[in-house]
């Protein structure tokens, strides 16, 4: 059997099958890690997906892809649903010792906690704004390994009572950036409405309260006022996006924002934008400023604990303190009017993010957790060993 964004990644009988769980909930920058994983031929580690509820649209489509539906009235009716497809593809039709289940939602997570044993155990993609309380009462209780995305979540798991032994550092993997080039620029400037002589701005994803896209909308509308060049681009579609729609048309400056269309690539907006703006309020997700570090777009973002991980202001990118509006625009300015040394800190920056969010590394962390957890060892083990040799 086959999924529409792969399949299994090995001929010869695995010692663990990795069924990957997804739902509409799953970001963007979730299914490129699952894409590349999914992708990837290793010894011993075979995989495939299934998709809980109706696909997103992230999600490539074919006749033949492996569906769950997430409608149904009674949880033993889901468990069931679901535990005969896991069965399906796992030891009993691959030959292999162990089935990992691998969830990229909370959602997905939820569903298959009744699934868990020592010999199906389930990896969640920990999510860096979630209250990492729900982590730890699942770890008391689960057969589980969580994966942070940055120190600053592991430190806030271990605070929450998750066992060490529980998570596993492996940073998200990021599509490549295409090269920025004058006409691929222009013509995504022409799709939305964006002239030359404006300075643009795109607030990163995830559209959340918790990575501060209210706040940095309200530093551009404060920005506007002294540079009235200013154009914010806000990408996606949600709750968040639309709070912040509100805030601008009761201010009568619907004319500042470009709302980009949902399926538009994160990429094509840091190719039109002149800088990069990322103000969370604490630990967030760091898919969407390690695209902006990778596509050599200045940042300028607050000074959290997760952000603190990768940039230093004055070198690599202008931060701000977190919750405040009128000193992220005064940072916005500041790189706007110091474009030559908002030029060079996004080169250290992506530098810093080409190490850091290296594909090769990322996919052989993965991999070894997931035998790691066919032995059962702990998640980690071995991961910062392959982190060294990558360097």
């Amino acid at each position: 059997m086959r999924h529409p964004i792969g399949g299994y990644g090995c001929a010869a009988a695995p010692e663990v099958v990795v069924v990957h769980l997804v739902t509409s909930e799953t970001s963007p920058g979730s299914w490129d890690t699952l894409r590349a994983l999914v992708g990837q031929v290793g010894p011993g580690v075979c995989q495939t997906a299934v998709c809980i509820g109706p696909q997103s649209k992230h999600q490539a489509t074919a006749a033949n892809s492996v569906t769950v539906p997430a409608g149904l009235p009674l949880a033993w009716l889901r468990d069931r649903a679901l535990r005969r497809v896991i069965d399906g593809l796992g030891p009993r039709s691959a030959g292999a010792r162990t089935t990992v289940m691998h969830a990229w939602s909370a959602v997905a997570a939820k569903w298959c906690l009744p699934l868990v044993a020592t010999n199906r155990p389930l990896v969640v993609e920990a999510d860096p704004a979630a209250d990492p309380r729900v982590y730890a009462a699942w770890s008391r209780s689960h057969t589980i390994a969580l994966v942070c995305q940055g120190t600053a979540t592991q430190r806030a798991l271990a605070e929450a009572g998750v066992p060490p032994t529980r998570c596993a550092l492996i940073r998200p993997i990021v599509v490549g950036q295409p090269p920025v080039t004058p006409s691929r620029r222009a013509a995504v400037r022409q799709q939305l409405s964006l002239s030359t002589e404006q300075v643009v701005a795109t607030i990163l994803p995830p559209a959340s309260r918790r990575s501060g896209t209210f706040v940095a909308a309200w530093a551009g509308l404060l920005l506007e006022k002294v540079r009235p060049e200013l154009r914010l681009i806000i990408p996606g579609a949600c709750r968040e996006v639309e709070r912040v729609r509100r805030l601008v048309d009761s201010c009568g400056h619907s004319h500042v924002v470009r709302h980009a269309p949902p399926e538009m690539p994160l990429s094509d907006l840091l190719a039109a934008s002149d800088l990069a703006v990322y103000l969370p309020s604490g630990n967030a997700s760091l898919e969407g400023v390690a695209a902006a570090m990778l596509a050599g777009c200045p940042v300028v973002a607050s000074a959290v604990a997760p952000i603190a991980e990768l940039l230093t202001n004055g070198e690599s990118a202008w931060l701000c303190a977190a919750d405040d509006p009128e000193d992220a625009a005064r940072s916005m300015l500041l790189a706007i009017e110091n474009a030559g040394q908002s030029r060079r800190q996004a080169e250290v920056a992506r530098m810093c993010a080409a190490e850091v969010f290296s594909a090769s590394r990322s996919l052989g962390q993965y991999q070894q957790m997931y035998q790691n957890l066919a032995a059962r060892r702990p998640a980690g083990a071995g991961l910062a060993a392959i982190a060294l040799t990558a360097e």
